[in-house]
């Protein structure tokens, strides 16, 4: 008998602390802020999670899964930070809202998926998110640099033609001017 009168106070307080732990996202996005600024990026994701838990807000939970992500990513989680990357591109995609393919294809670089990264740029021009061509012509750039730090210039010279070919379709100066720097430079290094 003694045992049921802990037994119930202690589940309930079990239960209060679980409604509690999750019932205040703004709270532990505070804390997980807290911790990212002070470069504890892996118990700031611990927060975020919570936070998430704790929301039903779709452009929230895009921006908490794209902070967890990029946590991931410069703790070298990438396997985990591209869950995250593609749960958040889900949710920005929904309201028409910048999606970080970018980040999500430099996590596949990252692990050594390029043909994974290269498919991002097709899924773009297939769903043609906000700013779609911008973000084809960002991974194709760092595909290219990818290889080009492999010192396969081949492949590199192919990523670069791509990125220049979306440089010319945006009519972005600055970004055809990168692109055919880094096309000569690799064009350079097929030749020697």
């Amino acid at each position: 008998m003694k045992q049921h009168k802990f037994l119930i106070p202690g589940l309930l307080l079990l239960v209060v602390f679980l409604f509690t732990s999750c019932s205040n996202p703004k709270r532990h996005y505070d804390a997980g802020e807290a911790l990212e600024g002070a470069d504890k990026r892996l118990l700031a994701n611990r927060e975020y999670m919570r936070a998430l838990k704790g929301t039903n807000d779709r452009k929230k939970k895009a921006e908490l899964q794209k902070r967890i992500a990029n946590n991931c990513r410069i703790g070298k989680q990438y396997q985990e930070a591209i869950t995250y990357y593609k749960q958040s591109i889900e949710n920005y995609n929904m309201f028409g809202m910048n999606a970080p393919y970018q980040r999500l294809a430099e996590c596949y670089i990252s692990i050594g998926n390029t043909g994974a990264a290269a498919a991002l740029t097709k899924d773009l021009g297939g769903k043609k998110p906000k700013d779609y061509m911008v973000h084809q012509a960002e991974i194709s750039k760092a595909i290219g640099a990818h290889y080009e730090l492999k010192k396969d210039f081949n492949e590199a010279s192919y990523y670069y033609e791509q990125y220049m070919k979306y440089a010319v379709q945006l009519k972005n100066g600055k970004m055809l001017r990168d692109a055919k720097i880094r096309l000569d430079d690799v064009k350079v290094k097929l030749n020697k």
